[in-house]
């Protein structure tokens, strides 16, 4: 998946949403038009949401764009990483806007990386470790493969399957990560879960740690195969890996 760069604000939403931009009406929590970017339709998407993964899924299949808030000096530093006339570029401008203006050549060019290598450059540019979060610093890397969406229970079977909502396992590691630490912190306000499992969960994600798990709960099975925690729609019974519900 594509991304573009900004230094501008072009969406009035929460600093974690997902914001994407096309030039053809796209779904999500949020919608506006505006400046011109990959078009100017935006749309922002609530990580939370049920419906998150989907929506991200079919704005990519409509050539959406994932909107990069990056400072100018920052997109200066991305680009000019690695430049061999770095020190050059830099002496020949006396502001940060006349070094953005002297690059626009280079900053064209990001307009065909994807996420991933634009994150990548800033990381680099910055001489920073990849962040955990916010979104506003991490997002989807790659194409999208087709969400999975929550099956129909088994009511023939012993064991009823429960929902698995918003189930990530086909999502790209960026956004997995941002569905997974935006659902764990939801569960920090459910009564039935521990700070230790809270404090476990996120080690365990911050690692990579592969899980396969699953519990039963008032007689329905649930059963995770991605990394991420998910609950049915009332969060009356929480999904947690590696964990016996009480």
């Amino acid at each position: 998946m594509q991304g573009r760069m900004t230094h501008e604000k072009l969406m009035d939403a929460p600093d974690d949403w997902i914001v994407m931009n096309a030039s053809r009406p796209l779904v999500g929590d949020m919608y506006s038009e505006g400046d011109f970017l990959a078009g100017r339709f935006y749309v922002a998407i609530d990580p939370k949401s049920e419906y998150a993964v989907q929506n991200v899924d079919q704005n990519n299949k409509l050539d959406a764009r994932v909107v990069i808030y990056a400072s100018k000096k920052q997109q200066n530093d991305a680009v000019l990483f690695g430049e061999k006339y770095a020190a050059e570029y830099r002496e020949d401008a006396e502001t940060i806007d006349d070094l953005y203006n002297n690059l626009s050549v280079k900053h064209e060019s990001f307009r065909d990386k994807t996420v991933s290598e634009i994150l990548a450059a800033l990381r680099n540019g910055a001489g920073i470790a990849p962040p955990e979060m916010p979104w506003s610093q991490s997002t989807v890397s790659k194409t999208i493969q087709d969400s999975q969406y929550p099956d129909e229970p088994d009511t023939n079977s012993s064991e009823k399957e429960g929902p698995k909502i918003g189930d990530l396992t086909a999502v790209d590691e960026p956004l997995k990560h941002i569905m997974i630490n935006a659902r764990i912190e939801e569960l920090t306000q459910h009564p039935e879960v521990s700070i230790h499992q809270i404090e476990t969960l996120r080690s365990l994600f911050s690692s990579n740690h592969p899980l396969n798990a699953g519990i039963i709960s008032n007689g329905v099975k649930f059963e995770l195969t991605g990394e991420a925690p998910y609950w049915d729609k009332d969060l009356s019974d929480v999904v947690l890996p590696c964990f016996e519900k009480k």
